[in-house]
């Protein structure tokens, strides 16, 4: 029984075997327009059509009939749930295409193709970052159940201002202070520690549930954030960072991290993903189980993600899943001592952990970070260090073109980049995460962020 090949996979041989993907001109992979509208004569084109169109005629009875019944479920509810004509009160305009997904979200999870998508198999997920996979609200209640665990604050959270913009930090400690001045209180002395059991019983209108809720609109862009369209992605970039150090103090204590990452595995496989690909910062402060002081190093927290792997894939409720593997990122606004030392500890792990890290990349905001051309001299030593000790790393870096890589990674600023032009346009190179998420401050159309970047 042969296996049926997709679309894209079908077209990637063919350019394979023409030697399109090998060695690409120009005149090859540059599709012309004829009064104002793609060349449709193209052998690109015709490429493509034919191999969709295979793949269409291959299919099965079955996969025929599911296909009809899927576009029948889709046009159905193109009429009932995204249109005004169904519910004016939603919107005075079409709500699809192109509506926003932090206000789409709820009417997606009422359709019945978001349940059938929910029980397809998906194979593999790319580029998640670890601190955003698992729901906020099992976060803070898993806080509230892990023994030590504390929070604190830059200042009394006195008011919903404070409350709004107070730094505010968690951590595993042994002397947090029970009886003390309560964090929500004139009195409270900035930087105490209180057991977050104490904090969360106490706040303010609500209890616990209320104290929950407010910690993860700390932690999340909210639907209202989403709206405000006069802030740009450098405010965005605050919140999550923002967020993120909220975030760290529980997730990056070993009892929760364990957990965490069980339930991150289950929830994969709840939703059809049997195999993850890992954006995890090794170099985030890692405190093992009772201790109040962080490890200096990152080889325990590597020993911590194996483990658990394994030992999810070793389950009854895991047995299904194939795996995950991590790619190892530093900060782009570091100085080069700095990076330096992250990549040696990097490149000194993979041979400890070979199949669990895959790839090295840089992360952080591009505009206010370092430019990769600063941060040459450094990649470049990278390299060759990797080289000398035979370790293979891929490199998710906008800077790969030169390199002749074709992954790129998110590259929301590609469109900048000094060699996107025409002629210089003749690789075919393929986007990790295309950016359109409105929520980021990218893209409000997917189809328009693409063109600028192909």
């Amino acid at each position: 029984m042969t296996s049926l090949k997709s679309p894209l996979s079908s077209l990637t041989e063919l350019l394979q075997s023409k030697g399109t993907m090998s060695n690409p001109t120009p005149k090859q992979n540059e599709i012309g327009l004829q009064d104002g509208v793609p060349d449709s004569s193209h052998h690109l084109v015709h490429d493509f059509v034919q191999a969709h169109h295979d793949f269409r005629v291959g299919l099965s009875p079955t996969a025929r009939r599911a296909c009809a019944i899927v576009s029948k479920i889709r046009t159905q509810e193109f009429e009932s749930i995204w249109s005004a004509t169904a519910d004016p009160s939603l919107n005075p305009t079409e709500l699809f295409p192109g509506m926003m997904f932090n206000i789409a979200k709820n009417h997606m999870k009422t359709t019945k193709l978001w349940r059938i998508v929910q029980k397809m198999p998906k194979g593999a997920l790319l580029h998640c970052h670890l601190g955003a996979m698992v729901d906020l609200e099992w976060v803070f209640n898993e806080a509230l159940k892990t023994p030590g665990m504390c929070v604190s604050s830059s200042v009394p959270l006195v008011d919903e201002v404070a409350r709004a913009s107070a730094e505010v930090e968690y951590c595993f400690s042994k002397s947090g202070v029970e009886k003390g001045a309560s964090i929500w209180g004139k009195k409270y002395v900035a930087k105490t520690w209180i057991p977050i059991t104490v904090a969360a019983d106490s706040y303010p209108d609500g209890g616990r549930k209320v104290f929950v809720a407010w910690m993860k609109d700390r932690c999340s862009i909210t639907q209202a954030e989403s709206l405000q369209h006069h802030l740009g992605v450098d405010d965005v970039w605050r919140k999550l960072n923002s967020a993120f150090s909220i975030l760290v103090g529980i997730i990056y204590y070993e009892p929760v991290m364990r957990q965490f990452l069980r339930q991150f595995f289950k929830t994969l496989l709840e939703d059809g993903v049997r195999w993850v690909e890992i954006r995890a910062a090794p170099f985030t402060k890692f405190n093992l189980e009772g201790e109040e002081e962080p490890i200096s190093e990152p080889g325990p927290f590597l020993k911590v993600v194996q483990e658990e792997i394994e030992r999810f894939k070793n389950s009854e409720e895991g047995k299904s899943f194939l795996g995950a593997r991590m790619i190892w990122v530093s900060i782009r606004f570091w100085n080069d001592k700095r990076l330096i030392e992250d990549m040696e500890h990097c490149i000194r792990l993979k041979s400890l952990y070979p199949d669990l890290i895959s790839g090295y990349d840089l992360v952080g905001h591009e505009d206010t970070g370092r430019t990769l051309s600063s941060m040459a001299p450094s990649i470049l030593y990278f390299r060759s260090q990797c080289a000398s000790k035979k370790s293979h790393y891929p490199l998710l870096l906008p800077r790969r073109r030169m390199c002749r890589f074709r992954e790129l990674n998110r590259s929301q600023s590609l469109r900048r980049h000094p060699l996107q032009n025409p002629s210089n346009r003749p690789r075919l190179f393929s986007l990790q995460t295309p950016h359109s998420n409105r929520d980021g401050k990218g893209e409000r159309d997917l189809g328009r962020e693409l063109s600028d970047k192909q």
